[in-house]
């Protein structure tokens, strides 16, 4: 029998990357959950600040069903000074599970997802949510090994058991696999090329790295051929940097790039070969 999950189950995400709110919308399709139950924030301040609020009244308007919530640990935003600032999520989650009573609060799965994976993070991560969901691409055939533990935890009278294909694992037609394209990594790195030509780097370098952030999350949920871990350690080393030196920033940031931009251009020949190795056996 293959695990479902109730069809009165509605999701809730948010996240600051518009990459990521994408892969979140699709995710909440590829786990059965119907769009029109599916509410997808984080694109700007407004529906940061006011999440808390939106979670809580969402709640108390559908009494009856349960609510899959997932939320970015780090959301960072530029507040009415015009001061940047970092909205812990698994904060959020606490705050909004706390303001909500146990019957609403129990019909809430809350998860955190993150690009901070250390055992120190998960840990304060769950003490605050549910349980935390990893950056990294999803397949098809292990949605359930995913899911269905923390679900099953969560609600043990509230999942469903079918012998048909509406399954988790089979209910959006779907390639296999839920990650970030490489269109929209290079389309990030040009964006963050700019601010450094701007020199944006030196006049403002908490929005830089705030990009960087959001590109290092994004390269978590790339489907690439190549370890991505010395590329994701040069982001590290960068992002914890204060950036005294501007022309060192600026050349760490042309090697994060090129090293990115070169897998990226590997993995495009790995998949032509693929195609041509397919069409001449269908040929």
């Amino acid at each position: 029998k293959n695990f479902r999950l109730p069809p009165n189950t509605h999701g809730i995400a948010i996240d600051d990357s518009k990459i990521q709110r994408k892969l979140l919308s699709k995710l909440m399709e590829f786990i059965g959950i119907t769009k029109d139950n599916i509410t997808i924030l984080g694109d700007g301040p407004s529906e940061i600040l006011s999440f808390e609020d939106h979670v809580v009244e969402y709640m108390q308007l559908h009494t009856n069903n349960y609510v899959l919530l997932i939320a970015d640990e780090q959301l960072d935003i530029v507040n009415e000074s015009s001061q940047h600032e970092s909205i812990s999520g698994s904060h959020m989650i606490k705050k909004i599970r706390e303001r909500l009573p146990p019957e609403l609060e129990g019909r809430m799965l809350t998860l955190v997802r993150s690009a901070n994976d250390s055992a120190v993070d998960i840990s304060a991560y769950c003490e605050r949510a549910h349980g935390f969901l990893p950056k990294a691409p999803i397949r098809r055939d292990n949605v359930h090994g995913t899911l269905m533990p923390l679900w099953v935890q969560r609600f043990p009278d509230g999942a469903f058991y079918a012998d048909d294909d509406q399954s988790v694992a089979t209910s959006v037609h779907s390639d296999g696999e839920l990650a970030c394209n490489p269109e929209d990594i290079a389309q990030k790195l040009d964006d963050i090329e700019s601010m450094f030509q701007r020199d944006l780097h030196k006049t403002n370098w908490r929005a830089v790295n705030d990009q960087i952030q959001l590109l290092k999350g994004d390269m978590l949920t790339l489907n690439a051929s190549a370890s991505m871990m010395p590329i994701l350690g040069m982001i590290n080393v960068l992002l914890y940097s204060k950036c005294n030196d501007f022309e060192q920033a600026q050349r760490q940031w042309h090697e994060i790039q090129n090293s990115i931009r070169e897998s990226l251009n590997t993995g495009k020949e790995k998949s032509s070969r693929k195609r041509s190795r397919r069409a001449s056996l269908n040929s």
